[in-house]
């Protein structure tokens, strides 16, 4: 499985220029069949096959022990994870009755599983309104049924849904079918299209027994020491002070080992008139003090680099330091440990290697504007 993690990972990242290549050539075309179309296909083909590599990885991550984990005491560490890929004014609250049995599950594949449905949600949330995420459990003869849901689901219970089949086939669903059937769960259904977005799963008990009674749940609801709904906010403010808010120029700092990767970015990004690129880092050598001489404004951090110095260790300097440089990482481990520890050490991003350029300058000024922005596919 190392192995073939090791491919993934060096798929992606001869993957990345290629889609940086094709960009450029179809933003430089005049629209007529060319060489651009002529190359998407196999291109894309590698793409699928290097993201059945990472479902592979996922699988076997999943066939590890499951243990037995009571959901409210797993909520409490996992929230903070789950509300970083969502707007600052969105609000992520969950209703986990005490009176739920424990689940049987790996605590690391359940949090992958729920950081690709908020991602997925995200990208439906009303822009206009109060916006929200919920998270609601239930138990049933057959097990615990978990939904997550935006604010326009309503009482998911009794949502229009899509069976499985039916639902999207991208790869972020396809990686949470995988994790879901060998970890011996189940995604049950999905929302049907205007009628808010929603994701049910079903979780394997702990306990074998029958469900509790409406009065039991009730009472357990109204405990003043279980509050009903759990809610999880952004902080009061961003890691870095901000006073500027309008699209402004950036200057992009990129540290990684791959070459063609940076000379791509830099002839992406220097058609954008906002974007500067800086002179690339491809090792870690005295990095901190690097970056400080430079002034970026933005970091592309790629967590695999040679030399002396640790990624994340460069991470953690740079915020003591109160540099003022906002670091994306920029990685072909898209896993929920990787996006904590990213986050933890004082990531202002985290992008998997193969999203589109688009998406990639989109994140860039996103991040610059103070959010936290989560690309995993």
């Amino acid at each position: 499985m190392l192995a073939t993690a090791g491919v993934d990972h060096d798929m992606r990242n001869a993957l990345m220029p290629l889609l940086l290549h094709l960009d450029l050539l179809s933003l430089q075309s005049d629209g007529s069949m060319g060489p651009s179309s002529a190359l998407q296909a196999p291109v894309d083909t590698v793409l699928r096959l290097a993201n059945g590599l990472l479902l592979r990885i996922a699988a076997h991550a999943a066939t590890t022990p499951p243990e037995r984990i009571p959901l409210r005491d797993w909520w409490q560490t996992v929230s903070p994870l789950l509300r970083l890929p969502l707007p600052l004014d969105c609000v992520l609250r969950a209703r986990l009755p005490r009176s739920l049995p424990p689940v049987l599950t790996q605590p690391n594949v359940l949090a992958q599983i729920l950081l690709h449905l908020v991602v997925h949600l995200r990208i439906g949330l009303n822009k206009t309104g109060p916006q929200q995420v919920r998270l609601t459990a239930w138990e049933t003869r057959r097990g615990v049924t978990l939904s997550i849901s935006d604010g326009a689901a309503g009482d998911t219970r009794h949502a229009p849904v899509m069976q499985p089949a039916a639902l999207a086939t991208d790869w972020g669903l396809s990686l949470v079918r995988t994790l879901l059937a060998h970890s011996g769960a189940a995604l049950i259904s999905g929302s049907e299209a205007g009628g808010g977005t929603h994701f049910a799963i079903r979780l394997r008990a702990a306990d074998r027994k029958a469900p509790p009674s409406r009065r039991e749940v009730e009472q357990g609801d109204q405990d003043a020491s279980s509050p009903e709904w759990i809610s999880t906010r952004a902080p009061l403010a961003p890691a870095v002070p901000l006073t500027v808010r309008h699209r402004q120029r950036l200057r992009v700092l990129m540290i990684d080992d791959n070459q063609a990767l940076t000379d791509a970015l830099a002839l992406r990004f220097g058609i954008e008139c906002d974007i500067d690129c800086l002179p690339p880092l491809h090792a870690l050598h005295d990095s901190v003090a690097q970056i400080v001489s430079l002034a970026p404004s933005i970091v592309l951090l790629d967590l695999n680099l040679p030399g002396d110095e640790r990624p994340i260790d460069v991470l953690r300097r740079l915020r003591e330091q109160g540099s003022p440089a906002r670091v994306i990482v920029l990685t072909g481990n898209p896993s929920a440990t990787a996006v904590q520890a990213a986050r933890d050490a004082g990531a202002a991003g985290f992008i998997a290697k193969g999203v589109t350029p688009e998406r990639l300058i989109a994140a860039l000024h996103r991040v610059s504007d103070g959010e936290f922005v989560l690309e995993l596919d």
